[in-house]
């Protein structure tokens, strides 16, 4: 799922191998500066860059389930709240009975 912080205010799901997907701009033209706290709050993997070079989108590994990202963009300051519930661990299967 690609979360469009511009709609979602509150992100409370992870997606894809417990990642985040983050939409932070309104267009491909102009980006956004996205920031977390606390900083070592989240692990930024990759990000889709807008025309004028900054993100619009950005892909984040949490290492918390809870903090607060925000996003500068022309259109001014949002601030979006991370309430994730803690990760699951699959079960592995013993291979030794």
């Amino acid at each position: 799922m690609l979360w469009d912080v511009s709609q979602h205010r509150i992100v409370d799901s992870r997606t894809i191998g417990g990642l985040l997907f983050l939409k932070v701009s309104d267009d491909c033209d102009r980006g956004a500066t996205v920031q977390w706290t606390p900083a070592d709050a989240a692990t930024q993997l990759r990000e889709v860059r807008a025309s004028d070079g900054r993100p619009a989108a950005v892909i984040l590994r949490p290492n918390h389930d809870r903090f607060t990202i925000t996003i500068v963009g022309d259109t001014g300051r949002t601030t979006v709240k991370v309430d994730l519930p803690p990760e699951t661990p699959i079960p592995t299967p013993s291979l030794i009975d």
